[in-house]
């Protein structure tokens, strides 16, 4: 497994923007998550195509540096790579070589104002990084005219206006006279050239063809807030259709018109996010050409978009539990405050998930995902409302005269087909019925284009037809049974269908893939399996289960250490098994994590209980999916077996087979009450790092947010182990450990290994006299030799044990490595079937030496069994090592092979429904997938 580096490497420098002939002034910063720095390392850095340099870090951690770049061209990126070559460790950071000295930007409430109306131009001036700059700027106001084909723009007024250190200014405007404006801003860098930007802007007059105007200042707003919004209308008072829209009319308002100004102030809901459009209609009965000249209109419209946030206020505070006034350690109880807002402040009760999560890691693979509350807005509405009068419609055909005479004849056909038809209306009135109706049929259900069955066709249980469909499907029945056939059930033993109960498989198997048949119609199982079980992890389940009931406890260990699964490795899982538990002690797979130590006298009464990993920690997981820690040391091993009790008894399953996890902490449904706090206590890890705890919540109403904090937990004295991932027997190791004393400023520090390989261990002891807090690393030589094998696979296992202790304080960490047997694996294999008293001769290949021989006797039923153990079960020993050296493809190949063959034996013989030939199918599908 990959493991994260406990130490970060930074290129900090004031600025990322910079001008040509500038030095680039920085420090490189190498340091440990949790805040102590890494004192003479040698640290290398290069600017993109320069000279690369070489420093040591000093008392703090950092380098200091300087970079030229003159001799670089004009606008372009530059990226500077620093590495620390003993923790391989690299970071880069991107630098901009900038041309323009500053950039202007001009900012109005609104695009529209009307004649007369005094409103604010915003000036801002930044720098090439984005920085408020103080520059002199000059602010002119052009009105544009269409002379002729010409656009024309006349000087209406100037103004010299000094940016202050905030890099803006602000002037008060006012143009009384209507038509298309242009506010430029120009200025000049320090480099002489010329800056410039205009925006253009509408100034709405009484000769304004457009006579209903939305005014607003601004356009997005929080759930909660008031919208103020004016609605100008220049003509006669009227009755407007104010209307919300989006894909459909959202909400409406009628609103009274007055002449001039109508100010509103609209509340902001939750049926408005995450946007929509303000429409205004108007109609008027005003047929008169309009005083600005132009044609008439009856009908006047006017929309404008606005934006709703639906925002919850996240807040997290952590501190240690029962003081409030610093961060927790490693190990101490911590107390985490959640606070949730609505958009106004108020507290609102909501549902969040919590995450405490290693900076390392975060900083490696960044967050991915996006922010909840963007995730949850989704796509913008996309208005699909077009709003038209017919009170606009206006026909004028061209006329010509018509004889009377010939109107007149119109006139009497129209009345002569008129009373025809009243005549035959009266007939039926008086019970005349028409031919056709006496042979016409009432309209059949089965005539329904969609082929939905009649009611007639229904059976009395609330059953239909196997053979009748609607929209193409299968009607199923009550239970999710057809009429004239069996119930359907999914591979995890659950039933498809509508209506009823999903049906759950036995021991291994799965839930319900759907609303199935009751539990009762599951077929049963003949011995060998127990119930519909899942085809992957059923298999290991099963096996487990059957090791467990062998008559001799003391191959269990042996059997465990072939199944990698976490439930059966689990505490609970080996305090169930009372006097068999003991075998645990022998599980090579088992004690990479927990070990057991049992003694015969006591019954096999657990007395200790041992973590072997750098951290003391244990991963467990509640049924709610709440994840955390449970840290042993912490206990002082007082009384284990309670504490093993106490998480049985609460429904907790510990993950054994997990190394110390970069997530110390997980709860996916924290609840906050009607005052919107939750308080949450947790225990954190036996390490010290540096933490990012993140809430994620929404509440009913669909408001979502997020917040997270940062915080380095260290303890004031403690060691790290550092070791490679496995050892080889014979091997000679150089076992590096670090000693960061945050403790002592004066005084010595006793650091002991001790190293334990199968019954022997060896114990090193050094001092080290400090007169700083600093960090300290030393080496201890270890001769790595592998036990004798004992009943297991080759090679074995080394237990590296260091204990730090300074006067009353002591720190003791934990590495487990495995070690591996010299040499390459090599299998000799007999098999055969036998009846009674057989014989089965094993020899090693002539000429060859040996090391650490072992034997593996695999005894089956029958043939057919044994042959889908090759498949089904747990590989061999041989199986396993041979699948180091081949690649994935042949090694599924040969699975698939090996299942259809399987899958052919058992199709010809009586077994065929049999559980075993779906594990074959499903096995035979996955390879295919794969």
């Amino acid at each position: 497994d990959y493991q994260l580096q406990p130490t970060l490497l930074e290129i900090d420098t004031e600025r990322t923007i910079f001008y040509r002939g500038e030095e680039i002034e920085g420090t490189i910063r190498a340091a440990y998550y949790y805040g102590a720095p890494l004192i003479g390392r040698e640290i290398t850095y290069q600017l993109q195509g320069g000279r690369s340099y070489t420093a040591t870090t000093d008392e703090r951690g950092e380098v200091h540096f300087t970079l030229a770049t003159r001799e670089y061209r004009e606008s372009q990126a530059l990226v500077m790579v620093a590495s620390l070559p003993t923790e391989n460790l690299h970071v880069s950071r991107q630098f901009y070589l900038s041309t323009v000295g500053f950039s202007l930007d001009l900012q109005t409430t609104r695009e529209t104002y009307l004649a007369g109306e005094t409103f604010e131009l915003t000036v801002r001036a930044t720098d090439a990084e984005g920085e408020p700059a103080a520059e002199t700027v000059r602010v002119t106001v052009l009105r544009q005219s269409k002379v002729g084909n010409k656009l024309v723009e006349t000087n209406v007024a100037e103004h010299e206006v000094n940016t202050d250190n905030d890099g803006q200014t602000r002037v008060t405007l006012k143009l009384d006279e209507g038509g298309e404006y242009l506010l430029r801003a120009e200025g000049t860098d320090r480099f002489g050239n010329p800056i410039s930007h205009q925006r253009p802007l509408h100034i709405s007059g009484e000769e304004d063809s457009v006579r209903l105007r939305i005014l607003a200042d601004k356009h997005t707003y929080r759930v909660g807030d008031n919208a103020a919004v004016t609605l100008h209308w220049r003509e006669k008072p009227a009755l407007a259709l104010l209307t919300f829209e989006g894909a459909r009319i959202l909400d409406y308002q009628l609103v009274p018109l007055k002449t001039g100004e109508n100010k509103l102030t609209l509340p902001m809901n939750v049926a408005l996010a995450p946007n929509f459009e303000l429409a205004v209609a108007v109609m008027t009965d005003d047929v008169q050409p309009p005083k600005h000249g132009g044609e008439a209109s009856r009908f006047h419209s006017a929309a404008s978009p606005f934006t709703v946030i639906r925002e919850l206020k996240v807040d997290v505070k952590l501190h240690a539990k029962g003081n409030a006034e610093r961060s927790p350690r490693p190990g101490e109880e911590a107390e985490v405050t959640i606070t949730t807002r609505d958009a106004q402040g108020k507290p609102v009760a909501a549902e969040l998930s919590l995450a405490m999560v290693e900076q390392s890691l975060l900083k490696r693979y960044p967050q991915a995902a996006r922010a909840i509350d963007a995730f949850f807005r989704g796509a913008d509405r996309q208005s699909a409302m077009k709003t038209t009068a017919s009170v606009t419609f206006q026909y004028q055909p061209k006329t010509k005269h018509i004889d009377a005479a010939v109107l007149a004849e119109r006139e009497r056909l129209e009345r002569e087909a008129l009373e025809s038809r009243r005549l035959d209306e009266l007939a039926d009135a008086g019970g005349a019925v028409a031919l056709d109706d006496l042979f016409a049929s009432p309209a059949s259900p089965a005539d329904d284009p969609f082929g939905v069955p009649g009611a007639g066709e229904v059976s009395g249980n609330g059953q239909v037809p196997a053979t009748e469909f609607a929209y193409g499907n299968a009607m199923l029945g009550a239970d999710g049974v057809p009429a004239n056939g069996p119930a359907i059930y999914g591979p995890f033993g659950g039933g498809y269908g509508m209506g009823g109960g999903g049906a759950m498989g036995g021991i291994g198997g799965g839930m319900g893939a759907g609303f199935g048949a009751p539990q009762a119609e599951l077929p049963q199982s003949n011995g060998d399996f127990e119930g519909r079980i899942d085809p992957f992890r059923s298999n290991l389940s099963l096996q487990v289960q059957q090791s467990l009931q062998l008559q001799d406890g003391a191959n269990l260990g042996d059997r465990l250490s072939q199944v990698n699964t976490w439930g059966a490795l689990s505490q609970r899982g080996l305090e169930a098994f009372e006097d068999k538990g003991k075998a645990a002690n022998k599980s090579r797979e088992l004690s990479n994590v927990v070990r057991f130590q049992v003694q015969a006298s006591n019954g096999g009464e657990v007395r200790e209980l041992f973590l072997l990993n750098n951290t003391n920690e244990l991963q467990a997981v509640q049924a709610d999916g709440t994840w955390f820690n449970v840290n042993v040391d912490a206990k002082k091993q007082a009384n284990v077996e309670a504490l093993v009790k106490q998480l049985a008894s609460e429904g907790v399953v510990l993950l054994p087979g997990l190394r110390p996890h970069e997530t110390g902490y997980w709860n996916p449904a924290v609840t906050t009450d009607e005052e919107g706090r939750a308080v949450i206590a947790f225990t954190l890890p036996e390490r010290s790092t540096a933490w990012s705890l993140r809430a994620v919540g929404i509440t009913t109403e669909t408001l979502a947010g997020e917040a997270s904090t940062e915080f380095a937990a260290s303890k004031p004295l403690f060691g790290q182990l550092k070791l490679p991932a496995a050892l080889t027997d014979g091997d000679t190791a150089q076992v590096e450990a670090t000693i960061h004393n945050d403790a002592l400023d004066k005084g010595e520090i006793e650091v002991t290994l001790k190293t334990t390989i199968g019954d022997k261990s060896v114990t090193q002891r050094q001092t080290i006299n400090v007169t700083k807090k600093s960090i300290e690393s030393l080496s201890f030589a270890a001769e790595i030799a592998a036990p004798p094998a004992d009943g297991g696979q080759p090679g074995g296992e080394a237990l590296f044990e260091l204990t730090v202790t300074a006067g009353e304080q002591r720190d003791v960490v934990s590495r487990l490595v495995p070690i591996r047997p010299y040499g390459l694996p090599v299998f000799a294999i007999a098999g055969g079937s036998a009846e009674s008293d057989a014989l089965a001769t094993v020899e090693p290949p002539a000429n060859m030496t040996l090391g650490s021989p072992t034997l593996q006797v695999i005894v089956g039923p029958t043939v057919e069994r044994s042959l889908l153990d090759a498949i089904l079960a747990p590989p061999a020993w041989c199986q396993f090592e041979s699948s180091l050296l081949a690649s994935g493809v042949e090694t599924t190949t040969s699975d698939l092979m090996a299942a259809i063959a399987l899958q052919k034996l058992f199709g010809g013989s009586r077994d065929a429904g049999h559980p075993q030939a779906e594990l074959l199918d499903a096995r035979i599908r996955s390879s295919i997938s794969s």
